[in-house]
């Protein structure tokens, strides 16, 4: 696993400082909570958005130890300038509650199916270019 680790601070640290490229890079830490993304790889990357996995978020409504893990992933992202993702997001429970608890962004079929581009464009009433 710091095998890994050390890849991935690597490949950032390659990039460079992100602000040099005219702070086009962003980079996300998916999959944080699921174990084999640890909280050592969240403080080694020092990324600007970590992604809550699916295993963490879902059926947070009912679970308060789940939640109150959320609530300090948000508090700890926020104290380091870091974006949050709630992933999986099924029931309109579990968006209130991680919306409550500090996440940022929420992705998962509660919020809608994955689409092409082209329809996400239209039901957005935008013109979306890749």
């Amino acid at each position: 696993m710091r095998t890994a680790i050390s890849a991935v601070v690597g490949a950032v640290d390659a990039v460079g400082q992100r602000s040099f490229w005219g702070g086009i890079f962003r980079v996300a830490l998916d999959d944080v909570g699921a174990g084999y993304n640890s909280l050592g790889a969240v403080a080694a990357v020092k990324p600007d958005v970590i992604k809550l996995d699916i295993s963490l978020v879902s059926g947070v409504h009912r679970d308060p130890r789940r939640a109150e893990l959320v609530r300090l992933l948000c508090a700890y992202a926020a104290g380091q300038g870091m974006g949050t993702v709630a992933e999986g997001i099924e029931e309109a429970a579990e968006a209130d509650v991680c919306t409550d608890l500090g996440v940022r962004w929420l992705q998962g079929y509660h919020l809608g199916r994955p689409m092409p581009l082209d329809d996400l464009s239209s039901r957005c009433g935008v013109t979306l270019r890749p």
